[in-house]
């Protein structure tokens, strides 16, 4: 019931639905149709008291090296790394969809990197995203440019 609980109260999903991409009706309309499925599998394996190590799309064992790498973190109970990779499966889901809502609107029906780009650009909670990719960018760039000064 905590994970339904974190995942799914109103202001989550209303926060999620309400991003500045909004001008595709489309994306909306997919958006919640994916929060509402996400919403019921979750519900469901709650309901069956499911044992959620066994849903996981995403390593347990490196979520939590990763957060025992940080310095501070020095006992990390069992149900945290499950928490952690439903968030990022979630993210990860939520930020395809996304991005091939981009690809779809240019006739395209494979992702590219700029359909990323344009999905963070796109909507306020991601971002923290933004300087990153932004520097990405840029470091992109200048290797081009030195690439091309070589030729």
């Amino acid at each position: 019931s905590l994970l339904y609980d974190l995942f799914f109260n109103n202001t989550i999903l209303y926060h999620t639905m309400s991003s500045s991409d909004s001008s595709s009706g489309n994306l909306r309309s997919q958006l919640k149709v994916f929060w509402e499925k996400q919403g019921e599998d979750i519900k469901k394996l709650c309901e069956e008291n499911s044992d959620f190590k066994n849903h996981n799309d995403l390593p347990l064992a490196r979520i939590k090296r990763i957060m025992k790498s940080d310095e501070d973190v020095r006992m990390i109970r069992a149900e945290a790394p499950v928490l952690f990779a439903k968030a990022c499966e979630l993210f990860i889901l939520e930020l395809t969809l996304r991005a091939y809502c981009n690809s779809e609107n240019t006739d395209r029906r494979n992702l590219q990197k700029d359909d990323i780009y344009i999905a963070v650009k796109n909507t306020d909670i991601f971002d923290f995203l933004h300087d990153v990719l932004t520097e990405k960018l840029e470091l992109e760039k200048q290797a081009k440019a030195k690439a091309a000064e070589g030729k």
